[in-house]
């Protein structure tokens, strides 16, 4: 089991009390960050002692002789159960054998590139002895997610203990797949993360409930790009949690589309949430595909089996359901956008009966879209035609608001955005001013999260709508008193 260890605080007392809560089983006391720190702290959580310096994430700014002195505190403070963190470059490699009744942690940080030579410098050091040992990165690929994945993996063979996983945009979602391919720690902020890629603890505990995971749960994610936003992880893993599962729901940013379906097959995930912009692009990655994905030629849902992934569209059930009661059912209606999530709002209609027209700025996809539908209008805003509804399933920042589209002499109509949070889409911004009915995206997240955890797992998840909706409305609450932005697309 991953040793969960709080860092950046000065001592265990982060909540009043004489040490963290569970689920934490260590504390790691950052010497450069508080050289005066009484030692050894107080509390009963084993420490790992470190005093950084600023080429591997430190704040330690004096000479090595300096340092030296620093880290002697802490051998004279060491309990059976502490550890000393020491690089494998520095002048202190050889303390594991000057000391040889201390625990230490040999440790390597990169935080420019991944070396394209991870093996042999784990060979190297692990020629040293150590109790640990530990290896930070800088992600630039997802190929350099699967390059620490290969070390924990050599790791579990050799038997010995290995912490490893990334720094930087990617390290977020190296350190959570890293806990499910054996890493020995994961180091959480107890406030501000102190390097790039670091987890809070709190972020660790309240969107992705980690604690729960285990070497060998089942991996999902949200691929897209951006997703750090997405409420989806917050959501599933919340699922998986009432479930009592090890099973564990990512961000999987991408960037570069071909370096993640080139890395995909070595990360191990089961199921795949598709967001903008890969929900077409992703279709190709099927071996099958249901006929709803088929009739939508677009995917939002991606299942690993024995041959190979298969693909789905839970976003056409999400829209139907997410929004019942609030949508009228006679058309026509106009529908905003012709991507893939276009698509599945047309499927929607079209097994409703529904008449809709159609706007998007760009040509060619339009043109895409209305070959598919046929029975689909494009919108001209000068035939003064009445809609009985205006769906928007535009991206959060396009810059179109009603009155581009032509409605800006249109009476009160109902508006259904599949964007959430704050600040509201140029769309719903507008409906509210005007007084119309507007709904967001966070209904329709929910239903088809809901389909999506039915595909994967083999049934409901225990959650209804009203609860999902406390859960969704308290994460976007506390983003916007943080003063941060939070907005998504139903993923």
């Amino acid at each position: 089991m991953t040793k969960l260890t709080l860092s950046g605080s000065a001592s265990l007392k982060t909540d009043g009390g004489a040490r963290p809560p569970a689920p934490f089983s260590a504390f790691e006391l950052r010497l450069d960050l508080h050289p005066d720190a009484a030692l050894p702290p107080a509390g009963d959580l084993p420490t790992v002692y470190t005093c950084r310096r600023p080429q591997d994430g430190g704040r330690f700014t004096g000479s090595e002789v300096e340092r030296a002195a620093a880290l002697q505190r802490a051998l004279t403070a060491c309990r059976p159960d502490d550890c000393i963190d020491i690089e494998w470059d520095s002048d202190f490699r050889d303390w594991p054998r000057r000391y040889s009744d201390i625990g230490f942690i040999m440790s390597y940080h990169n935080l420019s590139a991944t070396p394209p030579d991870l093996d042999n410098i784990l060979t190297r050091m692990t020629a040293e002895p150590a109790r640990e040992y530990k290896i930070i990165t800088a992600a630039r690929t997802w190929q350099d997610i699967v390059a620490i994945k290969r070390l924990l993996a050599d790791a579990r063979r050799r038997v010995f203990f290995l912490t490893a996983y990334c720094s930087g945009p990617l390290g977020p979602v190296s350190r959570l797949l890293a806990l499910a391919w054996g890493t020995r720690r994961l180091y959480l902020a107890a406030g501000t993360p102190l390097v790039s890629g670091m987890l809070t603890a709190e972020e660790f505990l309240k969107v992705y409930r980690a604690q729960r995971v285990t070497v060998g749960s089942r991996l999902y994610g949200v691929a897209g790009y951006p997703v750090e936003r997405s409420l989806s992880p917050r959501l599933h893993n919340w699922m998986f949690e009432l479930r009592n599962s090890p099973d564990l729901y990512v961000p999987l940013p991408v960037p570069d589309p071909d370096d993640f379906l080139t890395a995909l097959p070595d990360l191990d995930i089961t199921g795949l949430s598709v967001t903008v912009p890969l929900k077409e692009h992703l279709r190709s990655l099927c071996v099958s595909c249901s006929v709803e994905a088929t009739r939508i030629r677009a995917v939002n849902t991606l299942t690993h089996g024995a041959g190979g992934w298969h693909g789905d569209n839970t976003d056409w059930t999400g829209f139907r359901d997410g929004a019942a009661g609030f949508l009228p059912a006679a058309g026509p209606v106009l529908v905003l956008g012709a991507g893939g999530s276009a698509r599945a709002v047309m499927y929607a209609l079209e097994l409703a009966g529904i008449k809709p027209f159609v706007w998007n700025r760009g040509r060619e996809r339009l043109e895409r879209l209305l070959t598919d539908y046929p029975a689909v209008q494009p919108w001209n805003a000068s035939h003064a035609v009445t809609v009985q509804a205006v769906i928007n399933t535009l991206p959060h920042d396009a810059m179109v608001g009603l009155d581009e589209v032509g409605l800006g002499g249109h009476p009160p109509v109902p508006v259904f955005d599949l964007n959430y949070g704050s600040p509201a889409s140029r769309i719903l911004s507008d409906g509210t001013a005007r007084r119309w009915p507007v709904r967001d995206g966070l209904s329709m997240l929910y239903h088809q999260a809901r389909a999506q955890h039915r595909r994967w797992i083999g049934s409901d998840p225990p959650v209804s709508w009203d609860q999902a909706r406390q859960l969704l409305l308290q994460a976007l609450s506390e983003r916007s008193s943080g003063g941060e932005s939070f907005t998504g697309e139903a993923d």
